[in-house]
């Protein structure tokens, strides 16, 4: 039997991936929680639509995972939770892979579990006024 091998290069451009779409700031989403931090959790959010998108990571700095002043971040949340979380923020930093030689993007996702009732993933804060309040607080700390 007569076998066709390709290069990596050729199978990689015969793959038509769909161009990778950050979260929309103000979405609402389901994440489960992976890694636990005294600053906060990171939450790795469920993809809606295509299996093959990356799965993106972001951070709940431990000011939003509760309307009331948290402590400890294992007082809300515990490893493999799964969580309702709004997008405050995405951030794009641009690298240069030494490996590859090329320009790669690093997304940097800032969430909110305070906003979103965890039982029904109701958004709490519709005009996004509280969200945009904390935003504005947490820049200005520097």
């Amino acid at each position: 039997p007569h076998r066709h091998i390709m290069s990596y290069q050729q199978q990689h451009l015969q793959q038509k991936r769909p161009r990778f779409q950050p979260p929309e700031p103000y979405s609402i989403s389901r994440g489960i929680v992976t890694r636990i931090e005294p600053y906060g959790c990171f939450v790795k959010l469920l993809n809606n639509n295509s299996s093959s998108s990356p799965q993106l990571t972001g951070l709940v700095h431990i000011s939003q995972l509760h309307a009331n002043k948290i402590s400890d971040v294992s007082d809300v949340v515990s490893l493999d939770d799964e969580v309702w979380v709004k997008v405050m923020d995405v951030q794009v930093e641009s690298f240069d892979d030494d490996v590859t030689g090329r320009t790669r993007q690093r997304h940097k996702v800032k969430l909110s579990m305070k906003y979103v009732h965890q039982d029904t993933g109701q958004d709490l804060d519709v005009d996004n006024e509280q969200l945009e309040d904390d935003m504005q607080r947490s820049s200005n700390r520097g």
